[in-house]
């Protein structure tokens, strides 16, 4: 029973950092990135975090590496990637990925691969 509770916690809290990912975004005057209006069945997953990380960081898409790190190289905040990026990847392509995993991401190519693992 308590092990439910906690599930069901967990997946409010996920909720509500999607709710409050996409409340910050447009309070600074930014609705939805470009490519959260495209259809997930359109884009790859690597276009997906790649389009993601154009978003968040100063480096347009063409020159995104899948060996570039979210922080040392693209420069993402540490609050951008846990309240936007991972929460708009997973509503994006509607899965949930444990945190713990998320904390063995460091590149993009970290990023695809995991997301590649859940949707399998």
């Amino acid at each position: 029973m308590e092990r439910h509770f906690q599930e069901a916690i967990a997946l409010e809290n996920s909720k509500l950092a999607t709710c409050l990912s996409v409340e910050i975004l447009s309070q600074t005057g930014i609705t939805h990135p470009n490519w959260y209006m495209t259809n997930a069945n359109e884009l790859s997953i690597e276009e997906i975090v790649k389009k993601l990380a154009e978003d968040l960081s100063d480096i347009p898409f063409e020159a995104i590496k899948l060996s570039d790190r979210l922080i040392k190289d693209l420069k993402i905040d540490g609050d951008d990637l846990s309240f936007v990026f991972i929460p708009e990847l997973e509503l994006k392509l509607s899965l949930k990925v444990p945190t713990q995993e998320w904390s063995k991401v460091y590149t993009i190519e970290d990023v695809i691969n995991l997301l590649q693992k859940h949707t399998q």
